[in-house]
């Protein structure tokens, strides 16, 4: 698969290749928690039936460790209330025909969130044929980039309700660029900050009609420090101390990445003693 490189497409005034247009915008980057989790959602099958279930999985998302996240809240778009659960697949059936914008929230064992959506499609088996929205579904690689390297986005799978691909897709890659306007559904695009993104992607289909996709996406600065480690910090009262005299050590404005105080200190004197827990 070949995606475009679009890292100089507010450089060039002609239309690119991907059908990049003249657009009025102004942004600046966004405020984010380098922290964050990779949020991530999909649904089996993309077009359902009344009743069928549909099976949707945000099993990609994972914490800032590359582990699964502890809990996911699913909104199905139906008024139906949302669904929490420790797991990240859960299935649900649409009592009636239409075009759902489902979503999902994520929670990590650092109590950070991210959110993902996807459309959901569903049809009248009495008339398959019917003309409505497109079903919209967004992916990236890889799920966690470094600042400069290229982060591939992916809207092949988003299609019309005849199961064709959509004509136009608009990317908003959630850093106060230019959103791009591509006529394929995968483009590539850089980062250069570190931090966790909101990605969209609207889709239209050949009807005009569109539907939305989201994820988001987490970009990594090896050269600094991990974001989930927690601030040291140690004082000694008095600074200098007599032979036999007591001193007092303080870790108490340490902190986790959440400001949270710190669970477990182990003390080393550096004089041969053992650690005090």
């Amino acid at each position: 698969m070949t995606y475009p490189d679009n890292r100089r497409r507010d450089d060039i005034k002609e239309e690119p290749l991907t059908g990049v247009g003249a657009d009025e915008f102004m942004s600046s980057a966004p405020i984010t928690d380098p922290a964050d989790p990779y949020a991530h959602l999909t649904s089996n099958p993309t077009t359902a039936k009344i009743n069928q279930p549909v099976d949707f999985d945000a099993s990609r998302s994972h914490d800032c460790d590359h582990e699964p996240c502890v809990q996911y809240t699913f909104d199905f778009g139906d008024g139906s209330p949302p669904e929490k659960s420790n797991k990240p697949i859960v299935p649900h059936k649409y009592a009636h025909p239409g075009s759902y914008p489902v979503s999902v929230d994520i929670l990590d064992k650092y109590g950070k969130t991210g959110k993902a959506s996807c459309t959901q499609r569903v049809i009248d088996p009495k008339d398959p044929d019917a003309v409505g929205p497109p079903y919209a579904q967004l992916t990236s690689d890889p799920t966690e980039s470094k600042v400069g390297q290229v982060v591939y986005f992916d809207a092949s799978k988003s299609h019309d309700f005849k199961h064709e691909p959509c004509a136009d897709f608009v990317f908003t890659f959630g850093d106060g660029s230019k959103p791009l306007h591509s006529k394929v559904p995968q483009v590539s695009h850089r980062y250069e900050t570190r931090g966790v993104f909101p990605v969209s992607v609207q889709v239209t289909d050949r009807y005009g009609q569109n539907a939305n996709a989201g994820l988001q996406q987490r970009v990594i600065d090896p050269e600094m420090q991990d974001p989930t480690d927690p601030y040291a910090h140690l004082r000694s009262t008095p600074t200098e101390a007599k032979t036999k005299e007591p001193v007092t050590f303080d870790a108490s404005k340490s902190c986790d990445c959440n400001g949270e105080p710190v669970k477990k200190y182990v003390f080393d004197f550096g004089e041969g003693t053992k650690p005090v827990t």
